[in-house]
């Protein structure tokens, strides 16, 4: 996790490859777009985007919190065991 250095307040600009849906400004500052853009980059992203657009200290906090696709969630518990300690 210490290679994921994204940004942990203000606004995330999501590249359209990832934000097909519409939308793709969020507030990292508000509870409910922080966790919805990064359920958008773990689902989505590429390695870069996950380097770029994911802080690992922010994610480790919000894990708990966090509803991703349940193979998403087994993967990265699986490289991270810490995420599922915090859980």
């Amino acid at each position: 996790m210490a290679d994921l250095h994204g940004p942990e307040h203000g606004v995330l600009r999501l590249p359209t490859e990832l934000a097909w849906g519409g939308r793709t400004e969020f507030d990292l500052d508000d509870s409910y777009d922080r966790t919805a853009a990064y359920k958008i980059v773990l689902e989505e992203g590429t390695d870069r985007h996950l380097r770029e657009l994911i802080s690992g200290r922010l994610l480790a906090a919000i894990w708990a919190q966090m509803r991703p696709a349940r193979q998403v969630r087994a993967l990265w518990e699986k490289q991270f065991p810490q995420l599922r300690a915090g859980a």
